[in-house]
């Protein structure tokens, strides 16, 4: 019997090259998720920088927001306390009985501006009241000298709204459609029908009293507040030929 050998020679086991394959690494394919990975890497940084940059524009905006609001306060507050105390006082020179009502008004008026208009949104029944008081006033003021037509309708404890977004539309047409020589007519309308408000404002305009430069600096700004607050959620409508100024608002309110 032949014994097995003490040493088995060396041999080379031949692999068919198909199978090879399959160990070799996919260069191509590395290539391939490196670049994916890359894209990814700089589509999520680009995405990052966008968020910031718009982050940045929404805050450039409020504020800019907030200063027109502050320049809307310090264009009301000045002129129509002025004329108002002047006319509360030579109501108290006449010991008219309108006097403690004109300075109830008064009263709420400013405290509507320093406290509740600070707010981002408020009551729409609490603006409401703020621009009766306002019309009231003026009422006063001009006495029999004007004819103004003011209707209201609607539930308007229901729903809320950005402080003095109606009142330069008012102050407008006060400013502007009032004469000492003429028979002039405001006619304001405020409704709110199935979530959407409905605001007009018609008065003659008297250009002798106007300033071309002041012109319409309040409803510039209220536009631009409406577009920030309300976008794709109002339309605003301001018809001027130079004898009519006419405005129609309307808002969603929900």
């Amino acid at each position: 019997m032949m014994s097995p050998p003490d040493h088995v020679p060396f041999q080379m086991m031949h692999v068919p090259k198909a199978e090879f394959e399959l160990f070799k690494p996919a260069r191509g394919n590395s290539i391939f998720l490196y670049f994916v990975i890359v894209i990814i890497s700089g589509g999520v940084r680009i995405v990052q920088e966008w968020i910031k940059a718009e982050k940045r524009a929404t805050q450039i905006e409020t504020e800019r927001m907030a200063m027109e609001l502050s320049l809307l306060h310090s264009q009301i507050n000045p002129h129509f306390l002025f004329n108002t105390l002047n006319n509360i006082y030579s109501l108290a020179l006449i010991k008219s009985e309108m006097t403690a009502g004109a300075i109830l008004k008064l009263a709420d008026i400013m405290r509507y501006l320093t406290e509740d208009s600070n707010s981002d949104k408020v009551a729409l029944n609490r603006e409401v009241d703020y621009l009766r008081h306002y019309i009231e006033l003026q009422r006063i003021r001009l006495e029999s000298k004007m004819k103004i037509v003011v209707n209201l309708s609607g539930e308007f404890s229901k729903y809320s709204i950005p402080p003095l977004i109606l009142m330069p539309f008012v102050e407008n047409a006060f400013k502007y459609g009032t004469s000492s020589h003429h028979d002039t007519e405001i006619c304001i309308n405020l409704g709110v029908i199935n979530d959407i408000l409905k605001f007009k404002v018609i008065n003659r305009i008297y250009t002798a009293r106007m300033k071309p430069e002041a012109k319409g600096l309040g409803i510039s700004n209220t536009r631009q507040r409406l577009q920030h607050i309300y976008p794709g959620k109002h339309t605003l409508e301001i018809v001027d030929n130079g004898k009519i100024f006419n405005i129609f608002l309307s808002i969603y309110l929900i």
